[in-house]
């Protein structure tokens, strides 16, 4: 009897041990199945991105101090909690949102020799971001996009050493917990993301923090799967943005920069398509800046001068391979023209498709120039629109630095919206480059007034070989290449100042400038000179004086008119008069 009952209970010693083992198993891969997707269950980070951009001890200490200076605005917290607080505008609300601005609390760290203050700075980082984590489901619509959150998950991931290194173990899993849903929010939500440079930089920061996690094997690939097309679909080959929006180059430089250090930290190939993109946006770069150090401002601008200036130094120290510098971008459609201490850069096609269109401008044959380390002549302002300037009205052609018929644009908008797309119907631009003797000459042509009027714009620019003159010549051409005569083909042509510089009028045909090193001739041949003193525009330091150069066709002659400006005399700035007094 003993021997069939102990045989009995082996057996169900064996069930049980199975059912134990089957147990084990079955828990052990469905928690392998969550890590692999999007499960912040175990999660943690083995090596996090590089945050490439600069940091300001200053804005730290407002921060601390519950001041938040964001997109041109500042608000007090005065003890209110920071996601409480009513947004002043909706740029405040996206730039407070996306956590853009955590970098100057992380910065202490590095400034401070005060271990208390880097503590104190880190325990404050984290209160702000458990708040917000508190308030998430009352948040408005305008923050719950798929882009604030993979902005705001790739900020929290460049910094989770400084975030997390002394958080104690619920804040720890709460922080990790808002980092994954926001990514997996933001990957799984991609397609809502209509401009093409919005939607790579998404891409980009899901790869870079799934890169930076230690598992989520599934995760690392299925985002490094769509690397790909979102770069071909935001980058041309050239390595311009498919917008044109020129100041989207820094940030997705930065971007892809720091994604390329955190793969090869990782010990994973780069893939060859991210490679040969840094190499061609980094020739972009460099052919689009400035002396200044600031890029093109074509098609609108989402940053400060100032700070992208100091993105774009930080950028170029990983130029390893500089070769020739490219004067021609024929996908994106820029050229550029340098001579001495001057550079021209001028918008020669037409505007993107589609969505990419949503911020651009009828900016056909609009130019931009610089001398020194100064801009002369601009298309946008430093950051945002000029105070109580309707942002639809910046993108028309009158607001750019080029001709424009009976103040139409060159290009069509579908609606009235700020965001309306931009149909370039006919238009076609042609562009020929040649250097003859000691000038660099410039003819382009395009087509934007053929179906209104009748008529193609052409623009001549030379300049000088010592850089101190820029020549232009704007004609309205039949499509015989004849001259066009005024009336109906009333036109005027319009130079926007760089906000800062003064300028005077001398008489019907003659303008001064002033700037901080130089002194300024602006003359014409025919036309009427009008010198507008716009509305202030907001800077980096307050509202300056912007003005603009405006060319008045005259109805009875032909449609045919001659300009230059000529740079007379540098300023020797320890002895002369500032640019102010030297015009009053």
């Amino acid at each position: 009897m003993a021997g069939p009952v102990h045989s009995i209970l082996a057996e169900v010693r064996r069930l049980n041990a199975r059912v134990v083992a089957t147990g084990r198993s079955f828990g052990a891969a469905f928690s392998t199945v969550l890590v692999g997707t999007w499960s912040p269950r175990g999660a943690m980070f083995e090596v996090v991105p590089r945050d490439m951009r600069t940091t300001d001890p200053t804005r730290a200490d407002e921060i601390m101090q519950g001041y938040f200076a964001l997109a041109g605005r500042m608000v007090e917290l005065d003890g209110r909690e920071l996601f409480a607080i009513t947004p002043p505008t909706d740029a405040f609300a996206k730039e407070l949102h996306s956590f853009d601005w955590l970098r100057h609390l992380r910065a202490v760290n590095g400034y401070s020799t005060d271990p208390s203050r880097s503590a104190a700075a880190a325990a404050q980082a984290r209160s702000y971001i458990l708040n917000w984590i508190a308030t998430r489901s009352s948040h408005p619509g305008l923050v719950r996009t798929p882009q604030i959150a993979a902005c705001r998950a790739l900020n929290l991931t460049n910094h989770a050493a400084f975030l997390l290194d002394s958080a104690d173990p619920p804040t720890y899993r709460a922080i990790m917990t808002a980092i994954i849903g926001d990514i997996r929010f933001a990957f799984t939500h991609r397609s809502l993301v209509n401009d093409p440079t919005d939607c790579c930089k998404l891409v980009l920061a899901c790869i870079s923090v799934a890169h930076a996690l230690v598992e989520h094997i599934g995760v690392k690939t299925k985002t490094l799967e769509a690397l790909a097309g979102a770069l071909a679909d935001a980058i041309h080959r050239d390595g311009g943005p498919v917008t044109r929006r020129l100041g989207d180059l820094p940030t997705l430089l930065a971007q892809l920069l720091s994604l390329r250090a955190l793969l090869e930290t990782r010990g994973m190939a780069v893939p060859v398509r991210l490679t040969q993109t840094i190499d061609a946006s980094m020739r972009m770069l460099r052919m689009v800046r400035h002396r200044d150090g600031s890029v093109a401002r074509f098609h609108g601008t989402r940053s400060l001068a100032r700070l992208e200036s100091d993105l774009i130094s930080s950028i170029l120290t990983y130029d390893t391979e500089r070769g020739h510098l490219p004067v021609f971008a024929r996908n994106t459609g820029y050229t550029r023209l340098e001579a001495a201490q001057s550079v021209v850069l001028v918008d020669c096609a037409g505007p993107p498709k589609g969505t990419a269109s949503r911020e651009a401008h009828a900016a056909a044959l609009a130019f931009e120039w610089s001398h020194g380390s100064e801009r002369i002549i601009s298309n946008a302002v430093e950051i945002g629109q000029p105070v109580g300037t309707d942002i639809f009205q910046q993108r028309q052609t009158g607001a750019q630095s080029t001709l424009c018929v009976q103040g139409l644009s060159s290009a069509s908008f579908q609606g009235t919206q700020d965001d309306a797309e931009l149909l370039a119907g006919g238009l076609q631009v042609a562009l020929a480059k040649a250097e003859t003797g000691a000038d660099r000459n410039l003819s382009g042509r395009h087509t934007g007034y053929r179906a209104k009027f009748g008529v193609d714009h052409e623009r001549s620019l030379s300049l000088q070989d010592d850089g101190r003159a820029l020549s232009g010549r704007d004609r309205l051409l039949l499509p015989t290449d004849k001259v066009a005569t005024g009336g109906r083909n009333a036109f005027t042509l319009n130079f926007h100042l760089q906000p800062g510089l003064r300028a005077k009028q001398a008489d019907a045909r003659t303008v001064h400038i002033a700037t901080r090193q130089c002194l300024i001739l602006f003359e014409a041949n025919a036309g009427s000179i009008t010198l507008i003193n716009q509305a202030d525009r907001l800077g980096y330091r307050g509202p300056r004086h912007a003005y603009q150069i405006v060319v008045t066709s005259e109805a009875a002659l032909p449609a045919d008119i001659s300009w230059r400006f000529v740079v007379e005399r540098t300023v020797d700035t320890s002895k002369q008069p500032t640019a102010q007094e030297a015009v009053a």
